[in-house]
């Protein structure tokens, strides 16, 4: 059996999520596992001694990790983010943070786990959920929903507001003459 220092060494290099060491105070990666080359395309001598930020393209992602790494000072032990991180060619992976910091060496302690495929699901299944099947419109609950919203920002800010619904009057018998498809594309 391996010794217990041989499994940690295993366990980190298993390219199955992202680990590395980063200086607290300086956001440079200081180790990286072949997770990275693994999921991200980056070989871990292109990771090391860049900043965390470097993978980012984004200024809301900056800001989200810099607002992690500000609770360090807070003394913080432990936080989690999530962040778009950019691929050797130039894609974008979803990564969710789980970090733990040692405060005596200020350094952080990474996983990050690629939560993409999750991230478009949700994406699909909430435009699925607010789409008609059949005409790919904006279904009713959607209409509630921003309806309910933008009325609750005209009443915040004083605006006036008015709504109006139409109804197609005898739309069924131009169903019956025309067929169902066609009313459908009117």
């Amino acid at each position: 059996l391996p010794n217990l220092n041989e499994q940690k060494i295993c366990f980190y290099d298993m390219p199955i999520d992202l680990f590395c060491v980063v200086h607290g105070e300086s956001k440079q990666i200081l180790q990286a596992n072949t997770a990275f080359e693994y999921i991200l395309g980056w070989s871990e001598n292109e990771v090391i001694n860049q900043p965390f930020t470097a993978f980012t393209n984004t200024e809301a992602d900056i800001a989200n990790i810099d607002k992690a790494f500000s609770k360090i000072a807070l003394g913080v032990h432990s936080i989690a983010f999530e962040t778009e991180f950019k691929t050797k060619n130039n894609l974008m992976r979803n990564i969710h943070w789980k970090c733990y910091i040692n405060t005596e060496n200020k350094q952080i302690y990474a996983i990050g786990r690629d939560v993409t495929q999750y991230i478009e699901h949700q994406k699909q299944l909430s435009q699925q959920s607010h789409q008609d099947e059949l005409t790919s419109l904006n279904n009713r609950q959607l209409f509630l929903m921003l309806l309910q919203k933008e009325l609750a920002a005209a009443f915040r800010n004083h605006y006036p507001t008015a709504v109006i619904l139409l109804n197609i009057d005898h739309f069924r018998n131009f169903n019956h003459q025309y067929g169902t498809q066609k009313g459908d594309e009117c």
